[in-house]
This record gives structure tokens, C-alpha cells and sequence, in this order.
């Protein structure tokens, strides 16, 4: 394997491993994390991986649109730092400048590695497994209720009577709510693998119709997984990334599909949560093993080690008392937030208009709400444009949005999606974030979100004889 491709496979595999790791040095407002030294490390190997180093050279092998997207970035960068002359709060607002500077590289990285079909292919395959380890991670989650310690179901002192709510799965997420959007992204991938597979099932043979059984179980659990989450938003989303797939490639056989997803959604996975119900206390001895040896691992708390713990189900958040109901009735209980999502993108509109389209500056959304009933006691904007729009203003949102268009139109032009899982992949990647960003609380400080930016901005400056080769 070259050096090149066992930086590329390396990368996304610590990347996630990091969030594992609780470690942290404070500098001042800079904390470093092992993300982050991850980040800044690879950034710099990867320039040094592309002979030879010098800048110059790199930025002459990117096309105009990835150029595009390193410029709007680093606007985005400098506009918040002049930006931090008017926010309320400096302090937090140089933190989350850090944290996108950071993101920034994470991208640029990505551009860097990811521009050839070889890093291509060998990226989609990571991350294909890093699925199948997060769909292993949340079952392990809804059948025993421990969860790693970054999430909010980790810490006892939360729990609910009964503790039902601890059964949610939130994978390497804070809240089920992010886990569920990053568990979209990911689905593009088999889901692109799987249309391509049967738009040309007829020139497959006979044993190469083993193909199909990975894709198809990474969607199915997937599916499973984002059942768990039953967010209105999240299950939009998925038609319509489906739909787009189906009118790209199987127009027929697309749409029928979507319809099979809609009947298990509302129907089929409802019985399998309730299944869990009755089955778990048959196999209690054999979960109690599980648990203990769940409290030998340090990367593992125990969320229902607790019991008879009654607390204020708002610290929890849309959650309700979990006494009399199921785990699915409680998942249930925790999708009824569109009112509330409705008034904070109202809030984060009614700052950016007050503040004259300049933004009201880097982290200043909580800073600026005056009338916490309208949002329901939130302070973050749940909606990823609206965070934009409402803080760092008109120009870095339009700059913003024109990349993601300007990706879509290129990679839509190149006519290579139907042919091409590299290709495809990237569209539906576009098409599955622009809907499903509005469901995490907040995005820019959620890093893996700018691991697929940076994939899809790699697949769209990449050279193109290999973006080419990609479609054979």
C-alpha cells in the first residue's frame, strides 16, 4: 500500500478513536484535545505527503472550485475573528473561532489526502466500517443501557425512575439527536453502493451477487439505529435522499424502496423496540455479564447502575417521565420539538436582521436571545444556516451556501453518478445534510460534519483523470 493510502485510511480511523480519548491541556482559551493534535498532525503530513512540498505547487493542482472553498473558509476565518469586536462574549467567541479553525484543517486535510480515486475508494471503505462499528456499539446500548461517557445517558445523577430513557442509543454522540444525523451521513455511502448494484445487477454474475449483502445490512441496522432517534426531520431527510438517489440512478426501483423504508419506519421497527421489551428481562443474567463487563472498561459508564433516581425531566430535555412507558413511547416523546425548533430559527432570523446582516459574532446566538420563552428555555439555534445567518452574517452565509451549491451543480455536471459510488456518494452526501442540520443543536463545533464538507470538497477539486477513472 503507498504511503499516501495508509495516510488516508489512517486519518478518519483516529479521528474517531480520539473521541474516545478524555485528555485535555488548557492554554488559555485553547484546549487541546487529542482530536485535535490528530488534526493538526495529519494536515501537516498530508502536505509533506504530496510531493513535491511546496504550497504553490499543491494549489496549482486544485481546480477552481476547490480554490473556491479553501477562499470562503478562510474569509469565514477572518470574518469571525474582526467579528469578535462586536460579539457580547470574546472569550467564548475565540473559543469557537478555535474550534473552526480547527474544523477548517480537518477540510483541508481532506482536500489534500482524498483529490485521487485510490484515497477515494479507500476512505468510503473506513468509513463503511466505522458504520459497522457504531451500529454494533448503539445495539450493545439499546439492550444493556450503558453508553461510553460522552453521552448525556452516561451520568447517573440524570436518570429518570426506571431509567427506560437510558436504553436510547447515542453511539459517540452527546444525544441521540447527533448520532442520528451522523448515522445519515454515513448511510450514504452503502446507500450509493446499493443503487449502483442494481442498476447493473444484469451484467453481475452469479457470485458476485454477494456484493449486495454488506450494503444492505449496513442499511438495514442503519435504519434500525435511526428509528431509535424517531426525529420527524431525520426520517425527512431520508426520503429525500433517497428519492434524489432513486431519480439519479433507478427512478422505479428507487421510489418503490423509499416506500419499503417508509412501512418499516412506522410500522416495522415500532414491533422491534417493543420485542426488546419483552425479550431483555429473559436474558437479564446474560445482560448482568455484559454490564460488569462494561464496568471493567474505563471507556464505558454504567447508565442504569442507578436505580429509584428521580429528577426534573427538563434536565433531560423533551423527555418525559419514563414510569408508564416503553422504549419506544419514550423515543417518541423526545420528537416533538418542532415548535420549538420554529422559534429558535425565528430568534436567530430576528438577530441577524438586528444586527444589519453583519452577524451578532462567534458564539453570540445565547448571547443575544431576549425572550427565552419563545425558544423554551434553549439557547442553541438547532438549525445550521440559522446559526450561520444569525452570527457570522450575510457574506459568510452566502459564501457558504454558494460552495455547497457549486459542489452539487459540479458533481451533477460530471454525469459520472451513475456509474460512479465515489460520485454519487458526494451527492447524497449534499443532499442528506442540507435537511438533516437541522436537527443537532449545534454544528460547528461537531467535527465529523466537516469530515464529510472536506470529503466532498476533495471528490469535487480532485484531478479530474481520476475522478474520471472513478466512473469505470
Amino acid at each position: 500500500m503507498p504511503q499516501k493510502n495508509k495516510i488516508a485510511l489512517l486519518y478518519p480511523i483516529l479521528l474517531f478513536i480520539s473521541i474516545l480519548l478524555d485528555y485535555k491541556i488548557k492554554i488559555s482559551i485553547l484546549t487541546l484535545t487529542p482530536n485535535r493534535l490528530i488534526v493538526a498532525v495529519f494536515f501537516v503530513v498530508a502536505l509533506f505527503a504530496n510531493r513535491p512540498v511546496r504550497i504553490r505547487q499543491i494549489w496549482r493542482q486544485w481546480n477552481r472550485l476547490a480554490k473556491f472553498i479553501a477562499f470562503m473558509l478562510v474569509f469565514w476565518l477572518l470574518y469571525g475573528t474582526v467579528a469578535l469586536l462586536w460579539t457580547t462574549n470574546v472569550r467564548d467567541g475565540g473559543r469557537e473561532l478555535l474550534n473552526l479553525a480547527f474544523n477548517i484543517l480537518i477540510v483541508f486535510t481532506c482536500m489534500l489526502l482524498y483529490h485521487e480515486q485510490e484515497t477515494q475508494k479507500t476512505f468510503l471503505k473506513v468509513m463503511k466500517g466505522i458504520l459497522a462499528f457504531m451500529i454494533v456499539l448503539m445495539g450493545f446500548e439499546m439492550f444493556t443501557g450503558y453508553h461510553l461517557p460522552l453521552s448525556r445517558y452516561s451520568d447517573v445523577n440524570i436518570l429518570l425512575t426506571n431509567v427506560l430513557v437510558s436504553y436510547i442509543p447515542t453511539g459517540i454522540s452527546f444525544n441521540q439527536n447527533d448520532q442520528a444525523f451522523l448515522m445519515l451521513l454515513f448511510m450514504t455511502i452503502p446507500l450509493a453502493e446499493l443503487f449502483l448494484l442494481i442498476r447493473n445487477r444484469k451484467s453481475l454474475s452469479a457470485r458476485q451477487y454477494n456484493q449486495f449483502i454488506i450494503p444492505i445490512l449496513l442499511i438495514l441496522f442503519t435504519l434500525l439505529m435511526l428509528a431509535s432517534a424517531d426525529s420527524f426531520i431525520i426520517f425527512s431527510s431520508l426520503l429525500i435522499t433517497i428519492i434524489a438517489a432513486s431519480l439519479l440512478v433507478l427512478p422505479v426501483a428507487g421510489l418503490g424502496f423509499s416506500g419499503s423504508v417508509f412501512v418499516l419506519w412506522k410500522f416495522g421497527f415500532v414491533h422491534f423496540f417493543q420485542t426488546i421489551e419483552r425479550v431483555r428481562p429473559n436474558f437479564q443474567p446474560f445482560f448482568d455479564k455484559l454490564a460488569n463487563l462494561a464496568r471493567s472498561i474505563p471507556l464505558i459508564n454504567p447508565a442504569n447502575a442507578v436505580s429509584n433516581v428521580i429528577v426534573d425531566p427538563s434536565i433531560i430535555g423533551e423527555v418525559g417521565t419514563a414510569n408508564d412507558l416503553s422504549i419506544y413511547e419514550v423515543m417518541a416523546a423526545n420528537s416533538s420539538s418542532l415548535a420549538i425548533r420554529s422559534g429558535l430559527i425565528l430568534e436567530g432570523i430576528r438577530q441577524f436582521l438586528c444586527s444589519f446582516g453583519r452577524g451578532v459574532g462567534p458564539n453570540g446566538y445565547k448571547d443575544h436571545i431576549v425572550d427565552l420563552k419563545l425558544t423554551m428555555g434553549k439557547v442553541n439555534p438547532h438549525c445550521w444556516f440559522v446559526e450561520i445567518l444569525s452570527q457570522y452574517g450575510i457574506m459568510v452565509f452566502l459564501a457558504y451556501t454558494a460552495s455547497l451549491l457549486f459542489m452539487l451543480i459540479s458533481l451533477l455536471k460530471t454525469k459520472m453518478y451513475k456509474n460512479s459510488p465515489i460520485v454519487l456518494t458526494a451527492i447524497l452526501i449534499l443532499i442528506a445534510f442540507v435537511p438533516g442540520s437541522f436537527v443537532p443543536s449545534q454544528l460547528l463545533q461537531y467535527w465529523p460534519q466537516w469530515l464529510f464538507f472536506g470529503f466532498v470538497a476533495a471528490v469535487c477539486g480532485g484531478k479530474l483523470p481520476a475522478v474520471q477513472k472513478s466512473a469505470s
